[in-house]
């Protein structure tokens, strides 16, 4: 995995677009998480809700796919999803604070406005985001 960014239902790598040759983000489904009654369903929805929030403080998600599945199954329960999202090159907050120290507050009130802000976008479309 890219970075350790494992959520609730998924974890992220760092990958690259093929066919427009840039990075990208790709969440993909768990098998934990896979194997639950609905559990595709679930992730369809929070990629399509989490692609309806524009803000500048949110990865924009840009693409969902199936994989190990044939296009005409009827059931694409049987294969593994993922979604593509923009990728931002940066650091884990841990990583950010242990090279400028714990006191750093200013730092601190910056990230919290950026991450506040955030959330009342996601609030505004219904989204319940599960990892920050």
């Amino acid at each position: 995995p890219w970075w350790g960014a494992r959520g609730g239902i998924g974890v992220t790598y760092r990958a690259g677009d093929v066919n427009v040759r840039v990075p990208v983000a790709l969440k993909v489904v768990t098998g934990r998480f896979s194997a639950r009654p609905g559990a595709h369903r679930r992730f369809l929805g929070a990629a399509q809700a989490a692609a309806r929030l524009l803000h500048p403080n949110v990865a924009s998600v840009f693409h969902f796919g199936w994989v190990n599945t044939l296009p005409d199954e009827k059931d694409a329960e049987s294969g593994d999803c993922f979604y593509a999202m923009e990728f931002l090159e940066g650091e884990t907050l841990d990583a950010r604070v242990r090279k400028v120290g714990p006191r750093a507050s200013r730092l601190v009130l910056e990230i919290g406005l950026q991450v506040a802000r955030a959330m009342v976008a996601a609030e505004k479309t219904g989204l319940v985001p599960r990892d920050l």
